[in-house]
């Protein structure tokens, strides 16, 4: 059906840097602890985030591959946050704001050296979420 389109001559005049986003879930348990002592348990818990990454546009008008980056998630952190324990996994107090930096500094560790992570963005539910970028994000051994 699309045999007769050719390939065109670059046209991207722009070349400036665009925000790429991809959204993501996982679910598990884990027990988030408080200073008072006292935790909460999240059974079968259901996350969502959105990473935004900065990238450079190339004279066709792509950016950095989409399935690449969503083929490291898979094979790499997808494995770790989607897991019967999350505290199992992480070496950290299980809040949404930790976990937001680590996923931060994890897709970080995915892309090459002329694009970043602007942010990441963490819904611990529907109306809950909190956004971590290089200003407010911390690093975890991993």
């Amino acid at each position: 059906m699309l045999n007769h389109i050719q390939m065109t001559k670059p046209t991207n005049n722009n070349q400036q840097p665009v925000l790429l986003n991809l959204s993501f879930q996982f679910t598990t348990n884990n027990r988030i602890f408080f200073p008072n002592g006292k935790h909460k348990d999240l059974f079968n818990h259901a996350y969502h985030f959105t990473v935004s990454i900065q990238s450079p546009v190339d004279e066709y008008g792509l950016g950095i591959d989409f399935y690449k980056i969503e083929q490291n998630y898979h094979d790499d952190l997808a494995k770790k946050l989607n897991n019967p324990i999350l505290n199992e996994m992480l070496p950290f107090n299980t809040t949404v704001e930790n976990i937001a930096s680590y996923i931060y500094q994890s897709f970080s560790r995915y892309l090459d050296k002329n694009a970043s992570v602007h942010s990441v963005t963490l819904y611990e539910t529907k109306s809950h979420s909190v956004t971590i970028n290089e200003q407010n994000m911390y690093l975890f051994e991993l």
